[in-house]
C-alpha cells in the first residue's frame, strides 16, 4: 500500500488517520496496521477514497 497520502496523528494513545487512499481495502488496511502497533487504544478512520475522474 502506498501510504504517502496518509497523515497520522496521534494523542493519548488515540490514532487519527486522515488523507486519501484508493480503495476500500486500502482503508481497512490502514485501520488494521494502526490497531496493531502497541498502546494504541483507539482509531479514527477519516481517510477519504480517491476520485477517479
Amino acid at each position: 500500500m502506498d501510504a504517502s497520502d496518509i497523515e497520522v496523528t496521534v494523542e493519548a494513545g488515540e490514532v487519527t488517520l486522515s488523507g486519501t487512499v484508493a480503495d476500500r481495502q486500502q482503508k481497512r488496511s490502514a485501520t488494521d496496521c494502526a490497531e496493531d502497533v502497541r498502546g494504541v487504544r483507539d482509531v479514527h478512520n477519516q481517510l477519504r477514497l480517491q476520485s477517479h475522474r
